[in-house]
């Protein structure tokens, strides 16, 4: 019957980036295909260099592709303007980086309700959905604390509540545990895991780790620039 149209998410159809150094063109990207279902969590494999993190900051709008189309819920995102872009980034799609970008003067629960915030959403109700965030990621008792006060696998946990405070449709995890002692790596990627499954989001995490991603729904394999 193909795809269910409405079971897709995400569809990149013929997406190729390039980068001029002087007098020369360097492809990094190279007609890349393919599609995520709602619910699916997915992972971008390749060794460093292979284009893996241009994808995502393509993927995330934070990039723009050189040739090629984004699709996020039947919409052409490629097409949106500077504006359009950064309200989408807010509502649509979370992010969760190898660092974590914790706001330092601030508590967790200030960072995880942040996204809310600069929505201008409700105050009582993002604080409650980042409290329920916090307790979801096992860090209730932890919530008034401050970035320097947290270990680096609760900052990443952190990070992942503050993914998810907007109800995205899409999140994109960059190298999340690529800062990580191998515990803590495999700790929070089961958390992103049990997230998905429970909450029902796609994910899109792009590694390195062969292992990790064979933890995934589905394994993308990327090199140079090319999707296997």
């Amino acid at each position: 019957m193909g795809e269910d149209r409405a079971m897709i998410v995400l569809k990149v159809k013929n997406i190729s980036k390039q980068f001029k150094m002087g007098d020369k063109t360097i492809q990094v990207l190279k007609d890349v295909n393919f599609s995520l279902r709602r619910g699916e969590i997915a992972s971008i494999l390749g060794v460093s260099g292979a284009g893996k993190s241009t994808l995502l900051s393509i993927i995330g709008t934070l990039d723009r592709p050189s040739g090629g189309t984004v699709i996020l819920e039947d919409k052409n995102i490629t097409s949106f303007n500077e504006n359009q872009l950064c309200e989408l980034r807010n509502q649509k799609i979370g992010f969760v980086f190898q660092f974590h970008y914790l706001l330092p003067e601030f508590t967790a629960l200030e960072n995880v309700a942040m996204p809310g915030l600069i929505q201008r959403l409700p105050r009582k109700i993002v604080f409650e959905k980042a409290e329920s965030l916090l307790s979801e990621v096992g860090l209730s008792d932890r919530a008034e604390h401050k970035p320097n006060e947290l270990s680096g696998g609760e900052l990443q946990r952190v990070a992942v509540a503050r993914s998810l405070v907007n109800d995205p449709v899409l999140v994109l995890a960059d190298e999340p545990t690529g800062n990580l002692d191998r515990e803590n790596g495999d700790a929070v990627y089961a958390l992103m895991l049990k997230l998905s499954r429970d909450s029902g989001k796609t994910f899109l995490v792009v590694t390195h780790n062969e292992t990790i991603a064979k933890r995934t729904d589905r394994v993308l394999t990327l090199a140079d620039g090319v999707m296997i």
